[in-house]
């Protein structure tokens, strides 16, 4: 019965058209979002990425230094300079060469180059949306 009512009272007031401008300022309302959306992406990786850059620096020393301490230069020069000692005892040299590698420091250098590397992908793809997106009103 509610129903009923609630129908012809709706079928009973009378239908109003949308403004022309209407579409338009849905239109720019939209581009304006998306271009806030953009900057704030923009200015997240931005960070990311500079601070990835930053990063690299110490942890590059680092790696080196692991690498130095490990004395996997050592080793890596005796396989090369002692060939015999590589045919005689090819498994055990090159088993303290692998033992030897700083994977830490390597697998810190590269976790920084990758992110560095995405985030300055994402930072070119969000400052195209954030400048170059025009107003359509």
């Amino acid at each position: 019965m509610e129903n009923d009512t609630y129908k012809e009272l709706l079928l009973s007031l009378p239908r109003l058209a949308p403004s022309e401008a209407m579409p338009l300022h849905i239109i720019a309302r939209i581009t304006e979002t998306k271009r806030k959306e953009s900057r704030v992406r923009f200015i997240g990786f931005s960070i990311l990425s500079i601070g990835s850059l930053i990063t690299l620096i110490p942890i590059t020393n680092f790696m080196l230094t692991e690498i130095s301490e490990s004395e996997f230069y050592q080793y890596l020069s005796m396989t090369f300079s002692d060939s015999d000692t590589l045919f005689l005892a090819g498994k055990d040299v090159l088993f303290i060469l692998i033992e030897s590698v700083p994977l830490l420091g390597i697998t810190a250098v590269l976790t920084l180059v990758l992110l560095f590397l995405y985030s300055t992908k994402l930072v070119a793809k969000n400052a195209r949306g954030t400048f170059l997106i025009t107003q359509s009103v």
